[in-house]
């Protein structure tokens, strides 16, 4: 049995054939086939790319005009305009009157085991020592930058508990 080298090999150094012309004419034929195929494809590919964003604009053009779209695009522009903070002094000064942050904790009492006597992952709860000091920490640095901070305490856990 011979390996593919080998193979190449006896191929290379093989003596030139000489097809019959009927089968150079049978695959030049496949072979124009298969091009015009591919041609054809392509083709339906580009018309479809064509028409898929001439149908997009149309609809576009419809909604904005016919279909107030475009009294939600203005809309939408001067929501997200509002949302930027104007350069007033206001903005500016650190008070729980007009928040820029809000910190809130969903596990309250979740705490570190570093900071327990008990190294049980499953019990890392702590009324005191727990993810709000993060949080109070966290305050406290914004509100030296003058950056409006309000930061709740609240254990959403026993709410939960409470309603359920």
């Amino acid at each position: 049995m011979q390996n593919d080298n080998e193979i190449f090999e006896g191929i290379k150094h093989s003596p030139n054939l000489n097809p019959r012309s009927e089968f150079v004419d049978d695959t030049r034929q496949l072979l124009i086939k298969k091009a015009n195929r591919i041609s054809k494809v392509s083709k339906i590919k580009k018309l479809s790319y064509y028409w898929s964003v001439a149908i997009a604009t149309v609809a576009m053009i419809a909604w904005t005009s016919l279909f107030g779209g475009n009294q939600y695009i203005v809309k939408s522009y001067h929501n997200v305009m509002s949302a930027f903070p104007e350069n007033n002094v206001e903005s500016i000064t650190a008070s729980n009157k007009n928040p820029s942050v809000f910190i809130y904790h969903t596990h309250t009492t979740e705490s570190f085991k570093p900071e327990l006597e008990n190294k049980n992952i499953d019990e890392a709860y702590d009324e005191n020592k727990n993810i709000t000091m993060v949080g109070a920490e966290l305050t406290s640095e914004l509100k030296k930058k003058n950056i409006n901070v309000l930061h709740s305490t609240t254990d959403f856990d026993k709410i939960v508990d409470y309603c359920g």
